[in-house]
């Protein structure tokens, strides 16, 4: 069956780059322009030459298309090259090396590459990092319930009144899947429900809910009564056999009314994920990474070893059962703290002065980064969000898990807390330890609460009474 992605590079840099000719110990200068070649129809994309410049960097610079093939298991032997060239005005251009990394790595390793660059002979003439973003279109999943059945049923004193159950997806709630319409007065249930096909990406696949609603029908007119959700994960089995699923039932008003029964049959499913957290790096030497892998990536394919099951398998030829995988030791200083307690790149969380190191830190979803400001010395670190084109100096990186920095169509900053879909124009970060900022939702708003390890919340902030 025929696999989509939706292709995404950014954030190319290049370090340290030697003309052929300085081999000869002959002193030149470097104009270069980078060219991705993505295997399959040649896909080419070409950044612009920046001239005089041997640690070059193509800020704004992005490019997305589209993918398909029609064999997904040969991704490992499909590989995208990166060749760095030099221009030269008059005369033909020049290569001054190359490097590859295979569809595999790139479909569920990291998002970001740094990678050597070398010639014909083997000759290291510079260094090149790069982000690609290959996410999985979901085309033809399908959702199938199956023996749908409410919780004990109070009866409705309106008489005639009947009763369905709808479900959809919180990514695109324009596609849902709906039971018959049945009495009020007793128990109901359904053998089978029309199939919900799911049109989306994979990452809004795991990050939003499948939303269950319960309606009545009184008088040719839908009242909602009922709500529930669950996330794709919950619905799945890592043996392939479909279960039995209890997802928790409120009322309109918040109070628990028991769970609805049924079971959930998925065909078509996902089998590509990146790895998106900013604590893994592919390198020449394997895949960088800190922390264990997510919970998740069991379901999906992995290169070259099949299906995650128990043990975790070779990504990309590197073992990542380990805690962290040996790199080049100059990029992962510059990258990582040296305290043990800390498994997050270093950031900083306002604007500053445009420093190197900050664009070897991987980004966000939806972010790029760019030097701004008059002085060619000082150069201001501004981050664009995508989805709006709006753009801020607060740097989106280093948040608590869970949250994501946003801005909106007049450029207001904000955050959103994925665990439950609510907005706030607090800062999740910088909270001192045991404590976490959560949303509660109360009616169609949120109430911000602060959090001491799991006891009775508080809505006084702690970063400001915090000794």
């Amino acid at each position: 069956m025929p696999v989509a992605f939706k292709v995404t590079i950014s954030n190319v840099r290049c370090f340290n780059l030697r003309h052929p000719s300085e081999l000869k110990d002959v002193d030149s200068t470097v104009d270069a322009f980078v060219e991705f070649t993505w295997p399959g129809r040649g896909k080419t994309c070409v950044t612009p030459k920046k001239l005089n410049e041997k640690n070059p960097v193509y800020e704004n610079w992005t490019k997305q298309f589209f993918y398909t093939t029609r064999f997904p298991e040969q991704l490992q032997a499909r590989k995208l090259s990166v060749v760095v060239i030099d221009w030269n005005r008059w005369k033909s251009n020049t290569i001054m090396g190359r490097a590859e990394v295979d569809l595999a790595t790139i479909a569920t390793g990291p998002t970001s590459h740094y990678l050597s660059i070398r010639n014909n002979d083997g000759d290291l003439m510079g260094k090149i990092y790069f982000q690609v973003e290959m996410e999985e279109l979901v085309r033809t999943m399908k959702l199938q319930l199956f023996d749908v059945e409410l919780p004990a049923w109070v009866p409705n004193p309106t008489p005639g009144a009947k009763v369905y159950v709808e479900a959809y997806l919180a990514a695109n709630p324009e596609a849902k899947a709906m039971t018959s319409l049945l009495p009020a007065s007793s128990k109901p249930s359904w053998g089978t429900v029309k199939p919900l096909k799911v049109n989306t990406e994979v990452s809004d696949l795991l990050e939003y809910h499948f939303q269950f609603h319960v309606y009545f029908v009184v008088k040719n007119k839908n009242v909602p009564f009922l709500k529930g959700s669950c996330y794709y994960m919950d619905l799945l089995d890592t043996k392939g056999v479909p279960k039995k699923h209890a997802v928790p039932l409120k009322t309109t008003g918040g109070q628990e009314a028991g769970a609805l029964n049924f079971v959930a049959k998925i065909t078509n499913k996902p089998r590509f994920h990146q790895i998106t957290n900013g604590n893994a790096l592919h390198t020449d030497k394997g895949i960088l990474f800190k922390g264990k892998l997510p919970s998740h990536r069991v379901f999906f394919m992995q290169p070259p070893s099949g299906i995650l099951k128990e043990q975790p398998p070779k990504i990309g030829g590197v073992d990542c059962q380990q805690q962290t995988i040996q790199a080049d030791e100059e990029l992962k200083a510059e990258m990582y703290s040296e305290s043990k307690d800390q498994d997050v790149p270093l950031f900083t969380p306002r604007a500053s002065y445009f420093k190197p190191e900050d664009e070897m830190i991987p980004l966000p979803r939806f972010w790029t980064l760019r030097a701004e400001g008059r002085s060619r010395y000082k150069k201001y670190v501004k981050f664009t969000y995508r989805p709006t084109k709006q753009t801020t100096f607060q740097d989106p990186r280093g948040l608590p898990l869970g949250w994501s920095q946003c801005l909106t169509s007049k450029g207001e900053l904000y955050w959103y807390q994925n665990s439950t879909g609510g907005t706030t124009r607090t800062d999740p970060r910088g909270m001192p330890k045991d404590w976490s900022l959560i949303l509660h939702k109360k009616g169609n708003s949120f109430e911000k609460w602060f959090v001491y390890q799991n006891m009775i919340p508080t809505k006084v902030d702690p970063r400001y009474y915090y000794y």
